[in-house]
């Protein structure tokens, strides 16, 4: 840091970096924001991964790539901190297996979607779509 200079932290996001008095003017003071604290995660939005994936089950299940594409739009601009919050906007369109595992009912029930949410890190990865008759062949818990 410069001799002659002088920081002022505005709040906990926030400094204010000043020249001290007759080392410069008012136009050398430089505003600073600093990365929110927020713990490990510094996104506001979820992140699906892997888009390619989904676009494969788009051109595997055409008639339910429109469906598709909205979840991947509306699971990318959510804020899950925890299954509640995925509850609170799907209701009984979703099932929670254990902590992490989300299955979210596609096209009225046709389809099934299953995910495994990191609610800390702000992660969604796609683990398996189909038709719900090969949905009751696999184990949920073991994808």
């Amino acid at each position: 840091m410069d001799a002659g200079c002088r920081i002022c932290f505005l709040d906990a996001t926030s400094v204010l970096w000043m020249p001290d008095a007759g080392e410069g003017s008012y136009r050398d003071t430089c505003y600073l924001t600093l990365a929110p604290i927020m713990g490990t995660r510094y996104n506001h939005v979820m992140h699906v991964i892997k888009k390619k994936t989904l676009l494969q089950y788009c051109e595997e299940y055409q008639d339910a790539r429109e469906q598709l594409l909205a979840w991947h739009a509306d699971a990318e601009s959510s804020n899950w901190k925890e299954p509640l919050d995925i509850v609170k906007v799907y209701g009984n369109r979703v099932s929670i297996v254990g902590d992490k595992v989300v299955v979210f009912d596609i096209k009225g029930g046709a389809y099934r979607l299953v995910v495994r949410v990191e609610y800390k890190y702000g992660k969604v990865f796609i683990r398996w779509f189909g038709s719900h008759s090969e949905y009751d062949r696999i184990d949920v818990a073991r994808i």
